[in-house]
């Protein structure tokens, strides 16, 4: 079945290479790695890629040791461009010719999505620049100083710093041609739009951590997200709450109910050594009860 191809992408097509989308298959293309315009094609779709399925599996880990934000913001991001992308590949079908038209045309690279014009590499970039920006923040510790705002634009910013030298070589390599008569496009800063800066590399990065510091982090923080290494059970039932010594490669349960009205007792599995002060002894695991008001963190006894 032909694609939908504007006489833009047509124009634009012919520009970066012999390809249209009349011929195109609308879900999956596939292309000879070897074939493509430039060298550095094949090296950026397979490294991109390989970083978005390293940052899931770091995503998962995090999620293992109790922070659910990082898996969060990973889902989040492939979301946006679920969102995102497709209006800027088909304008006249989503009605913004007028307001945005058509911005840029991909070049072919090996994998590619939606009548040719979805590079793989392009769905995996929005989850890697996302928890790299994201990750580099809080290891420096701005999400304990700062508030969701202030750590969103600090996210922003460095999103933004990397997402500039992707923006600027792109066009230079052929992986990309920007279209100068679309009306959204000018004006350029150097050979980017700047409502491409604005837009993806500033405002999406912005609100999608706001939104998960927000929704997702603080929800953790307070204990109502099941994190995967927490257990607590009140009243009636057991429980285990599990600190940092514990052994990250044992797999705990994930949460069980709680039931008490009363009195909630939390256990705790401590690593001690087996001669109190001396430090060379063996380490073994000693249970320890505490009592709290339900539903708090008030110790009663």
């Amino acid at each position: 079945m032909p694609g939908p191809c504007s006489p833009d992408f047509e124009r634009l097509a012919a520009e970066m290479g012999d390809f249209g989308c009349d011929t195109a298959n609308a879900v999956l293309n596939l292309h000879n790695p070897f074939g493509l315009d430039h060298f550095t094609m094949p090296v950026l779709e397979w490294a991109i890629f390989a970083g978005a399925v390293l940052s899931l599996i770091h995503a998962v880990r995090r999620r293992r040791q109790g922070d659910p934000t990082v898996l969060a913001l990973w889902i989040a991001a492939i979301a946006y461009l679920v969102i995102v992308e497709p209006p800027l590949y088909f304008p006249d079908k989503f009605g913004l010719m007028e307001q945005t038209g058509l911005i840029f045309v991909h070049n072919q690279f090996t994998v590619q999505f939606l009548w040719d014009r979805l590079p793989l590499y392009i769905i995996s970039i929005y989850p890697v620049m996302a928890v790299l920006a994201y990750e580099l923040v809080r290891i420096v510790g701005v999400f304990e100083r700062r508030g969701p705002f202030v750590s969103a634009l600090t996210v922003g910013f460095v999103y933004h710093v990397f997402y500039e030298i992707f923006d600027h070589v792109g066009p230079q390599l052929r992986w990309w041609i920007w279209n100068p008569e679309a009306p959204s496009n000018p004006p350029f800063f150097a050979s980017v739009p700047m409502s491409s800066m604005v837009t993806f590399a500033i405002a999406g990065p912005v609100v999608l951590t706001w939104l998960i510091r927000v929704l997702v982090a603080r929800r953790a923080e307070r204990g109502e997200l099941s994190t995967g290494t927490n257990l607590e059970v009140g009243g009636g039932g057991f429980g285990v709450d599990l600190d940092a010594d514990t052994d990250p490669d044992v797999q705990y349960p994930s949460l069980a109910g709680s039931i008490g009205l009363l009195e909630e007792f939390r256990f705790f599995v401590r690593v001690e050594h087996e001669v109190p002060g001396v430090a060379t002894s063996r380490l073994t695991p000693v249970l320890s009860r505490a009592s709290f008001l339900p539903g708090t963190d008030v110790q009663i006894d």
